[in-house]
């Protein structure tokens, strides 16, 4: 399936499914493993070894779910360093392709109010 249409899929029912059991969710393993693989193929062209790494949240359903695409020169943790990452509106109405940037060890190295700067 294409990268495109696994896009589409996941946002359009995202909203009915976060109605749903979270274990196992159709929805929630097209995001981690049918698209995860659809971009890896798709990277891995070019870049092996880049790293994908995707949540639709851990335990219960996130409100944004996500799909990060790091250069582990850069980084190999959504939690430090900047990468290109999907990011899914919590409505199922868009997705976003950003830059990500990671504030997670900023956070724990230099408080909260240094990392606020670097938002």
């Amino acid at each position: 399936m294409s990268i495109k249409l696994l896009l589409s899929e996941i946002a359009d029912g995202w909203v009915a499914a976060k109605g749903e059991r979270f274990t196992n969710h159709p929805i929630a393993n097209q995001l981690r493993n049918g698209l995860k693989e659809a971009v890896r193929n798709k990277v891995s062209e070019k870049y092996n070894h880049y790293l994908i790494k995707s949540s639709a949240g851990a335990g219960n359903w996130a409100d944004v779910p996500w799909l990060a695409i790091m250069n582990p020169e850069i980084t190999e943790t959504t939690q430090s360093g900047i990468y290109p990452v999907y990011l899914f509106r919590a409505d199922g109405t868009g997705i976003y392709l950003s830059v990500g940037f990671g504030t997670t060890n900023l956070r724990k190295e230099y408080g909260a109010a240094a990392s606020a700067k670097a938002d």
